[in-house]
């Protein structure tokens, strides 16, 4: 049985996580996992469950990401959270930060950085994070 990942933006804390689970609940779609920033389906949903479901997340402020490079970019925007709030292991922490998102980037660090240049919500605090994350 093959596994489905759905990616959420904005999904960043517990609540988040408790507020999807409920989504899921009321919109009678079974779910494996919620973690962080992504939905683990056991099987691919039917466009109309989907749609239902971008739906009801948008209401509590969260959004379905539905293209490849925005899905890198919001797994990396988790990734510096998670080490920016210390909710890594000892010797990830003492990790630079590329060698840290590196094994999650499949695409070149120079297509990366133009990507998040051209964000909307604020590249300038990771811009900000990874410097904080260096010293």
């Amino acid at each position: 049985m093959s596994s489905v990942i759905l990616v959420v933006k904005n999904m960043v804390c517990h609540r988040c996580t408790l507020a999807v689970e409920e989504v899921l609940r009321n919109s009678a779609i079974r779910y494996d996992q919620v973690i962080t920033g992504e939905i683990h389906l056991p099987e691919d949903i039917t466009s109309e469950q989907y749609d239902l479901l971008r739906k009801n997340l948008s209401k509590i402020g969260l959004e379905l990401i539905d293209n490849r490079m925005s899905g890198m970019i919001e797994k990396i925007k988790q990734l510096v959270l998670k080490k920016a709030r210390n909710e890594v292991n000892e010797k990830e922490m003492k990790t630079k930060l590329s060698s840290f998102l590196s094994p999650t980037c499949i695409m070149n660090t120079r297509i990366s950085a133009v990507s998040f240049r051209q964000l909307k919500d604020g590249p300038s605090r990771i811009i900000l994070l990874s410097s904080v994350l260096k010293k």
